[in-house]
């Protein structure tokens, strides 16, 4: 109920095709690593605070970003920090290559067409990842 899907990008996102298109097809250089102390401590509390409500399984996942370096740093909290969990980061060249488009909300959020690729891109990765399981 709180999905709130746009069909216009927002007024301020005027950035290139062309550029949205550099940025999704710059591929992952990412390697193992762990964030920051204070999030690490927050997703600590966090997954504490979920399986003591009763909560079997933790997975995380991040939605894509026109940014290779953000893309790269979810990348690499999945490999490192978030390896021992189903983490799905959105570095999947054939995920990307179908967000080269008009999809774009803005930098960080897609438009409701963008948002139903990543869905259903995200739906068979949670399915591969067996985190429903």
């Amino acid at each position: 109920p709180s999905f709130d899907p746009q069909d216009t990008p927002r007024e301020t996102f005027t950035m290139p095709m062309e550029e949205v298109r550099l940025g999704l097809s710059t591929s992952s250089e990412a390697s193992a690593a762990d964030g920051p102390a204070w999030a690490r401590l927050f997703r600590l509390d966090q997954r504490q605070r979920l399986q003591s409500a009763g909560v079997r399984r933790i997975a995380y996942y991040y939605p894509p970003v026109i940014s290779p370096t953000d893309r790269d740093y979810v990348a690499s909290l999945c490999q490192g920090e978030l390896s021992d969990y189903p983490c799905i980061a959105p570095v999947d060249p054939a995920l990307l290559s179908k967000l080269e488009g008009p999809v774009w909300f803005d930098e960080k959020h897609l438009l409701k067409d963008g948002a139903e690729t990543y869905t259903a891109w995200l739906a068979n990765q949670i399915d591969r990842s067996g985190a429903l399981k």
